[in-house]
């Protein structure tokens, strides 16, 4: 799962080759405002219920903790709701190789 707002959708189109493109891994993606939500539509993602963050965020800032606690929130309720595991990615994370062909794919397999 991967969140993304309108002002990262240069960093989303890059995870996105990555993630599929290169890894062809599955993964849904979290709008956390409604211009990307448009841009992607239904098909390809799910609009964030919580706060919308139309922009991008100082570390540490009050911005940056809103941004946070609705990425955590959105991740509970998906997990709570649908009853499935979560690997969550930022999109400013990239994937050099398929984590789930390493420590990690081993512990949640």
């Amino acid at each position: 799962l991967v969140s993304s707002n309108s002002a990262y959708l240069d960093f989303l189109v890059n995870w996105e080759f990555l993630a599929k493109d290169k890894h062809g891994m599955k993964y849904g993606i979290v709008a956390m405002d409604i211009p990307l939500y448009e841009h992607l539509g239904a098909e390809r993602s799910i609009l964030s219920d919580k706060i919308q963050t139309h922009f991008e965020s100082e570390f540490f800032s009050k911005g940056f903790a809103d941004i946070s606690c609705n990425k955590l929130a959105v991740v509970m309720n998906l997990m709570t709701k649908c009853d499935v595991d979560i690997v969550f990615s930022d999109v400013d994370n990239i994937f050099v190789e398929d984590p789930f062909q390493h420590d990690l794919g081993r512990l949640i397999k």
